[in-house]
């Protein structure tokens, strides 16, 4: 059993690679493989998830209850049975909520098809460090590439389904959700401030689903009560989290990715190299 201090040590680096385009899965494994960190377990995973989790909705909070509104208003259209639009323009989170469900289809379809796949790749240091060289290639695409003027209203089923595929990609550990999505968008040319928003924004269902797959793993053990390394890791990961999303909100305005793309790259290389010298 970790303890508290690993605990949050392991919430602050969930935090940091969670939201930032680094991938806070491949860092887990590179963390508890070259610090000889015990695994810390589904339970302790899912604290983290749900940590952030809380940290972009507090962070999107305006456009997350508009979405979740939008939600049921589309739910009752739906049911109108043709009385009423199901794409309105004069709603505009008509179209975001909608564009995020077929965003969310190729990582769901992905994560259920192939989970146990997914799960093997955990275990490999040696597709962390290639997944995160990769992720340093996206990043520099999506930076290099000319600033984009297509904007929110612009979005099309295709543009949801690119970034989506983008992210079933991104199922890969090593390989950075967030990178690859605002990757997809800045393909299909959009400018980089709504390829963050969108990516954060489309990251709850995935979060959400992920908690809700994992979800019977942590009722079987929801009776233990509460350990300290809990607590402090949902804590860091939290609050971190938090100021991550600024930190990159931040960058994406001055359009440059460019140190986290350096910044993959260099730790993609040490985890190869890391491997075969293990090996």
């Amino acid at each position: 059993m970790i303890d508290a201090i690993k605990g949050f040590i392991l919430g602050i680096i969930q935090g940091l690679t969670e939201f930032l385009p680094v991938s806070s899965s491949g860092h887990l494994v590179i963390f508890q493989d070259v610090l000889g960190m015990e695994n810390a377990g589904v339970t302790f995973e899912l604290f983290l998830h749900l940590a952030t989790f809380i940290s972009v909705v507090a962070f999107y909070f305006k456009d997350v209850v508009a979405l979740i509104k939008e939600f049921f208003a589309l739910i009752g259209d739906i049911f109108s049975f043709g009385k009423r639009k199901i794409m309105n323009d004069e709603r505009p989170y008509r179209r975001l909520l909608i564009m995020i469900i077929f965003t969310s289809v190729p990582v769901a379809v992905v994560g259920i098809l192939l989970e146990d796949v997914i799960d093997r790749l955990f275990s490999s240091l040696l597709v962390v460090g290639l997944a995160l060289m990769l992720t340093a290639l996206f990043l520099t695409i999506s930076c290099k590439m000319k600033r984009g003027e297509r904007a929110e209203e612009d979005m099309t089923v295709k543009d949801a389904l690119t970034v989506g595929l983008f992210q079933a990609l991104a199922l890969i550990p090593g390989l950075s959700r967030s990178g690859s999505t605002i990757t997809g968008a800045r393909i299909r040319g959009f400018n980089m401030e709504y390829a963050v928003r969108y990516s954060f924004l489309c990251s709850l269902p995935a979060i959400f689903g992920a908690l809700l797959l994992k979800a019977k793993d942590f009722m079987e053990v929801a009776s233990v009560s509460v350990a300290p390394e809990y607590i402090t890791g949902f804590i860091s990961a939290c609050l971190v989290g938090f100021l991550s999303l600024k930190l990159l909100t931040y960058m994406s305005k001055k359009n440059n990715l460019i140190p986290f793309a350096i910044y993959c790259l260099v730790v993609g290389v040490f985890s190869v190299l890391w491997f075969f010298i293990g090996a």
